[in-house]
């Protein structure tokens, strides 16, 4: 899945968790999982800042999975 960034300056954890509705601990699950990309290059720091414009993209992510585990 990728996304890109309309806002300035927001931090790759709290990106994540804002567009798929997740906790930020769950975001960061994610990124240190590697499997999220910053214009085609692994990011696994998730204090990150984006800026406006980057281009994420998260690998093998399946939002509904995601969501089951938090509702667990």
């Amino acid at each position: 899945m990728k996304l890109i960034t309309k806002e300035n300056k927001i931090d790759l954890k709290s990106f994540i968790a804002k567009n798929f509705n997740i906790s930020k601990s769950k975001a960061k699950n994610i990124i240190d999982g590697r499997q999220v990309f910053i214009n085609n290059k692994r990011a696994w720091i998730a204090s990150y800042v984006l800026n406006k414009g980057d281009i994420v993209e998260i690998m093998d992510f399946n939002e509904k999975k995601e969501i089951n585990e938090i509702n667990i």
